[in-house]
């Protein structure tokens, strides 16, 4: 027979158990966004894993910069074991891409968004170019990494950002 004891310490054991069990069931799980922000002289890089959050970059004179690096806090653990139990890799194309019509011109400043993920699940990758368009399954996913990330290194990825520009008649 079952005392109450032998019931909590059994219960207390599963609930420990779970929350590894969720972890592991995503081990090796990945998801990395390189966005150069519409500038070919810079590169953001933001890598997040079920246990970590890195975000780097490199400047316009090409120098390594590390934004951040820490572990998920409690509290935004449960956001990203969610965010990856619902990635579905299915949902992405391999190649998004645009017309430039939304620039006027062309220089290293002022140059083609692009972005890039590698989406990792449970040993399958996904590798993602999105060039100069909005597409909304990158939109969804950018919006939910949005939310894990400090206010100051968020992604801006707005559909009017990529309307087309009207022509001017500059003499």
């Amino acid at each position: 027979m079952w005392t109450l004891r032998t019931c909590f310490v059994i219960a207390f054991a599963l609930a420990i158990a779970l929350p590894a069990s969720a972890q592991k069931k995503c081990a090796g799980c990945s998801i990395e966004i390189k966005d150069n922000r519409g500038s070919n002289l810079v590169e953001y890089r933001f890598l997040l894993t079920p246990d970590s959050l890195t975000i780097t970059g490199k400047t316009e004179r090409e120098h390594p910069v590390n934004y951040t690096a820490r572990t998920w806090a409690k509290a935004e653990r449960k956001q990203v074991r969610t965010l990856f139990r619902t990635l579905e890799l299915n949902d992405f194309e391999t190649v998004y891409a645009g017309s430039f019509g939304n620039l006027k011109y062309i220089s290293s400043e002022n140059y083609p968004r692009i972005i890039q993920l590698e989406l990792k699940m449970n040993g399958v990758v996904k590798q993602v170019k999105v060039t100069n368009v909005y597409a909304l399954p990158v939109a969804d996913l950018i919006h939910k990494v949005n939310g894990l990330l400090p206010a100051e290194t968020r992604i801006s990825y707005r559909e009017e950002d990529f309307k087309r520009q009207p022509e001017t008649n500059e003499k």
